[in-house]
This record gives C-alpha cells, structure tokens and sequence, in this order.
C-alpha cells in the first residue's frame, strides 16, 4: 500500500512538472527494509557464483614455484684448479774457456710429469740435451749456448713453465812469449841476463846445456816473466819453454820455446 501510494504521489509529481504546476509535494519516506529482501538476495547470488568458480583441480589456477631457500639449494661442484709446475735451472759456471773447459747443468721440477732441457748456440743451432723431472748434464759447448728447461703437466689446461742459463765461452788472449840474453859473448867469470816474458801461460821452464864435452845439463821452473844472472864457464845453450795446460789435465795445449847461447871466450 504505502509503495502504491509512493508511486501515486511521484506520477502527480511528474506530470505537474510537464503542466508548469508548482506543487510542493514531500515524497513519502522509503521504507527501507523492503530492499533487504533483495539485497540479501544478491548476496546469496555472488556467494554462489563465488562456490562455483572455486578453484578445482580442473580450473586450479597455476602458480610460480616458490624459490627455495639458499640452505635447500645444494652446493656446485667445486671445480680445483691443477697446480702450476715449477723449475729451477743451475750451471755451476755460466762463463768457461774454448779450450775444452765444462760446466754441468743440474735441474729439479714440481707439479710437472715432463722436462725437457735444450740447447742453442749463437748460430740458432741445437736440439735436446736432456730428460728428467730432475737431472744433470755436463756440457762443453765450443761457443756461447743458451740452455732452456721446460717442464709440463701435460694435461693441455696448464701453462708449461721454461727456465734459461746462458753459458758463455769466452776466447782465451793468444799465448805471447819472449827470451833474450845480454850480452851474448862474455869472457870468462863474467855474467850475462836472461830475460823472458809470457802472458796466458801456465808455466815456464829453463834449461841449460852446454854443447861440447863434457855435457852438462840443467833444468829448473821460472816465473813466467823475470830475469836470470848467468856465469857459464863454457859457451852454454839456454833454452825457455812455456806452456799453456788444457783445464783439468796435465797436458799442455799451447808450447812456445826459444833458445838463447852464452857464448864464453
């Protein structure tokens, strides 16, 4: 009843306002619980849509994996690097003499399964001289050589590591040698000097002999540069002779002589 008398009263408010009728009219309070009905109605309808469209194992909807925690992902492989190998090269003389003198090269390694030690001269000539984790060589090179060590791992990941000694032959100054005597005719019981001089020997030796019967002989080591008085009582052959030893050896490499003759009156 009230709706209709509601619904009446806004028809006469409607038309009035077609007409131009000014009418003061209060529209009559609404009656607010005949809207609970539908409003409780709506509510029960979006309840329901909402139990339908819960998720299902058909229409479940899919979501990012969470990401673990750092106490559940397990550790990598540590991955270890090979040790690098190392060397060490020795030559007991890096400088020697040409004439047959040596030097003996001497080597150890860590971390490697392979050395190889080679040489090359002044000229670009050489090859291997040597194998061994560790090892020594005895070398007598003729010229300058430059020795190199290289020691590997030989898994092909590592670098190789190489070691260098040069050994350096030196060229001895030539042997010069000199003898003379002052004056070279006396008469007797006066003297005479022997002189002599010598660079790059060993040694110097002079004899003495004298030519005629009787014979007589004598010999006897110098300095290699001085001088000698002498007071032959008969003419007498002096004679000087030098050498110059090969290293390590008594044989002599190089051997200058001269004589002098004391002539006595």
């Amino acid at each position: 009843m009230d709706f209709i008398r509601w619904l009446f009263t806004s028809l006469v408010i409607a038309v009035s306002s077609v007409l131009g009728i000014q009418t003061e009219t209060t529209a009559p309070p609404i009656d607010q619980d005949m809207y609970k009905p539908v409003v409780q109605e709506n509510l029960e309808d979006t309840q329901v849509q909402k139990t339908q469209f819960a998720p299902t194992k058909s229409n479940s909807i899919i979501t990012p994996a969470a990401t673990p925690k750092k106490s559940e992902v397990s550790n990598p492989a540590t991955v270890v690097n090979p040790q690098l190998p190392t060397a060490t090269l020795r030559a007991t003389q890096t400088t020697i003499s040409v004439l047959g003198q040596s030097s003996t090269l001497s080597w150890e390694s860590n971390n490697a399964r392979y050395c190889e030690l080679n040489a090359t001269d002044s000229f670009g000539n050489g090859g291997r001289v040597g194998t061994g984790l560790t090892g020594s060589k005895t070398i007598s090179p003729g010229q300058t050589t430059s020795y190199a060590l290289t020691c590997s791992t030989g898994d092909g990941k590592t670098s190789d590591v190489t070691k260098k000694v040069t050994i350096t032959v030196s060229t001895p100054t030539t042997p010069t040698f000199a003898f003379s005597g002052s004056p070279l005719t006396i008469r007797a019981g006066e003297s005479a000097t022997l002189s002599w001089s010598s660079t790059n020997m060993d040694y110097c030796g002079l004899f003495s002999l004298t030519p005629t019967e009787p014979f007589e002989q004598t010999e006897s080591l110098v300095e290699l540069s001085g001088t000698n008085i002498v007071s032959p009582l008969r003419t007498t052959l002096y004679n000087l002779i030098c050498e110059k030893n090969a290293p390590g050896t008594d044989k002599g490499e190089v051997r200058m002589e001269k004589s002098v003759t004391i002539t006595v009156q």
